[in-house]
């Protein structure tokens, strides 16, 4: 099927009315389950029947496979939602994750005792998103098709972050009362071991994989820059392949938290958002960090590097512990 992009705006007006669903349909059954940023972002706009049906394959398939983490002071404890009765639920209280890094230890062994702090832990957490951190720090950090995209590769889901004080996602820690949301009676709601947020999700999906795209052009943009450059380097032609193994290298070190620098550098110039760089990650992203006296704290701290911290993992070190750069390359996926 010729790509969406390539064919003619008025195409569409062409083709005999009654066969257009069938064909949009078809469209976007090719992209819907390899290819969400473009589906959302391209084929979402083609007609209004093409933008109900995106919206609604994706709120039965992509949405479940959505999943929200909020960071405390450490690595853990981690408070992730995900998609459970119809709402975005905490999850329960678990050992450690494995993924990340770890120094938190609850201190009681009851399981109602361990559930109470849990819930108090999280909800002193968001509060301390909310109003204590600086500017760029209000976030979760979003996760699209793990386990699903690159059949199940790690690191080949999206990630990304989500700003609490965004007021289009309208984003709101909001308890377990079924009261809150008016009629719903979802068994999962009255969990009280559970805690439920609520937002809009069209939007906050929108932000996310438009932000996806642009990080994918970037990158693009950027890899074909680092490869000439080493082919100058290495005096070889400008059509001669570049190694695979020097592919690899050069996404890491010069492609892969780059392209998060420019799209945090576009979002400033066209929407205003001053970027947050850390100076956690300051080795990651190679910027000057918004905060340096989070360093002072560093030096005046008498314990470790994760139990001294006042805010959770910047994206950066979250990207670098989770996201695998094979994905992002074409030779790896040929």
């Amino acid at each position: 099927m010729a790509n969406p992009e390539e064919l003619s705006p008025d195409i569409w007006h062409k083709l005999p009315q009654d066969l257009l669903p069938a064909l949009f349909d078809e469209l976007i059954a090719s992209y819907l389950f390899t290819d969400p940023p473009y589906t959302w972002t391209t084929l979402r706009h083609i007609s209004s029947y093409t933008l109900r049906a995106v919206e609604r394959e994706f709120a039965r398939f992509w949405l479940p496979k959505l999943s929200l983490t909020l960071y405390n002071a450490a690595w853990d404890p981690t408070f992730d939602f995900e998609l459970a009765g119809g709402h975005f639920l905490s999850s329960q209280v678990q050992p450690p994750n494995s993924k990340r890094k770890s120094c938190h230890h609850w201190r009681n062994n009851s399981v109602a005792a361990r559930v109470a702090e849990y819930l108090q832990t999280l909800r002193d957490a968001w509060t301390n998103n909310l109003e204590k951190s600086k500017p760029g720090r209000k976030v979760l950090t979003a996760r699209l098709g793990e386990g699903f995209l690159s059949s199940g590769m790690q690191g080949g889901y999206i990630v990304g972050e989500v700003n609490f004080e965004d007021p289009a996602v309208e984003m709101r820690l909001d308890g377990v009362n079924p009261e809150n949301g008016g009629n719903d009676t979802s068994p999962h709601v009255n969990d009280s071991s559970r805690e439920l947020i609520r937002f809009k999700w069209k939007q906050m999906m929108g932000r996310l994989l438009r932000e996806e795209m642009l990080l994918r052009q970037e990158g693009q943009r950027l890899f074909r820059d680092a490869c000439a450059e080493w082919r100058t380097s290495e005096g070889l032609a400008a059509d001669e392949d570049v190694p695979p193994e020097v592919q690899l290298k050069l996404w890491i070190l010069k492609v892969q938290h780059q392209r998060r620098v420019a799209l945090a550098r576009k979002n400033e110039k066209c929407l205003g958002e001053k970027p947050y760089f850390s100076t956690w990650s300051k080795g990651l992203h190679r910027q000057e960090p918004s905060d340096p006296e989070e360093v002072a704290a560093l030096r005046n701290s008498g314990c470790c590097t994760i139990c001294m911290r006042t805010q959770g993992p910047h994206l950066y070190e979250v990207v670098a512990t989770e996201e695998s750069c094979v994905p992002n390359l074409d030779l790896f996926k040929r």
